[in-house]
């Protein structure tokens, strides 16, 4: 018996409709290990208040991403997060980020700008064959106060101060 049986019977449609967001869920939650990713602190090689800068320029070819976070207080300069080899990219603002995962998250430090994640949901949600191709393929995140960055690459990141023209 449904549920809905005093308004009438569900159309297929509706049936569709909630198995598929059961199916994201129960997948969400075994491909993140029930939401909650782990956090593993990067040195950028510089300690900036990462809530005040904000991502200014990307520059995403293929086998090669580079992006440049403002440095605040440092005029002229950003720090440039660079990938040598292929990659998956998101760009998100911080709020729908924060907002993601219902659970806590562990490893995340206060004003930390650099993260290796495992169990998010960007990572999982991304192609197996990708990922299988490019193995071992890391997550890696960014986080400002406005403009943040998820990466999937097999490549490290390296990190470099590097001046701009205002």
């Amino acid at each position: 018996m449904w549920l809905t049986d005093a308004c009438g019977p569900p159309d297929s449609r509706a049936i569709a409709d909630i198995w598929q967001n059961v199916r994201i869920w129960f997948l969400r939650d075994e491909v993140t290990g029930a939401d909650v990713p782990k956090y593993f602190p990067i040195d950028a090689g510089v300690a900036f208040a990462c809530d005040e800068s904000d991502l200014i320029a990307i520059n995403w070819r293929p086998g090669s991403l580079s992006a440049d976070f403002i440095l605040p207080g440092i005029s002229g300069h950003v720090v440039r997060v660079r990938f040598n080899d292929a990659t998956i990219v998101r760009l998100v603002d911080e709020f729908p980020l924060s907002t993601e995962q219902d659970t806590e998250t562990e490893g995340l430090v206060s004003r930390h700008f650099a993260y290796r994640v495992e169990g998010a949901v960007f990572a999982a949600t991304q192609s197996e064959a990708w990922k299988v191709n490019f193995h071992p393929a890391r997550h890696y995140r960014f986080i400002t106060g406005w403009g943040c960055m998820d990466v999937l690459s097999k490549a490290a990141p390296s990190f470099e101060i590097v001046a701009i023209d205002n």
